[in-house]
């Protein structure tokens, strides 16, 4: 059983990944979960609500199949509006009972949101996808967990252990 992460996010600039490399990059063989509360973008239609099932089914290679899970979108805000950390989700024990229940259904489930790779250290801004991943870990010991780097950029060393981050090639 794996559980990957991703954001659409470049894992080097920060800057929104064009649609058809992000879609284009995850793995072909696990269905996809959008775990944000509130997936919408006004300038990124291809992110946002149906647009996100259109852009599975046009651009995703092997599996399709995607599953909308609005119950484990962080809530968790500051006074500006900037999500925070520790996540507090929609329905904590509800989303992470679908996401275990994707799991056993396809084997491989890749968890996105709009977050860069970058805010994996991060104390206050740290992306909830990663306490997501955290959380599987614990509930199903022998699963594997794969944060997906995705990147225009040139790649830049990175700490042991850490995978770096994978160059997509301009459309």
């Amino acid at each position: 059983m794996r559980l990957y992460t991703s954001g659409y996010r470049d894992s080097v600039t920060d800057k929104r990944l064009p649609p058809e490399l992000f879609y284009g990059e995850l793995p072909e063989d696990a269905a996809v979960a959008d775990i944000r509360s509130h997936p919408y973008s006004p300038f990124a239609p291809d992110y946002t609500g149906s647009g996100v099932n259109a852009a599975v089914d046009r651009w995703k290679p092997g599996i399709k199949t995607f599953h909308n899970l609005r119950a484990l979108g962080n809530t968790h805000r500051n006074a500006t509006g900037k999500r925070r950390t520790p996540p507090v989700y929609v329905d904590e024990e509800r989303g992470f009972a679908q996401l275990e229940g994707y799991l056993h259904e396809y084997t491989s489930v890749v968890i996105f949101c709009a977050c860069s790779y970058q805010t994996i250290d991060e104390t206050a801004h740290r992306c909830h996808r990663f306490f997501v991943a955290e959380e599987m870990e614990r509930r199903i010991p022998d699963m594997e967990v794969v944060h997906l780097r995705l990147s225009l950029e040139q790649t830049k060393p990175v700490p042991d252990g850490q995978n770096p981050p994978r160059k997509l090639d301009s459309p």
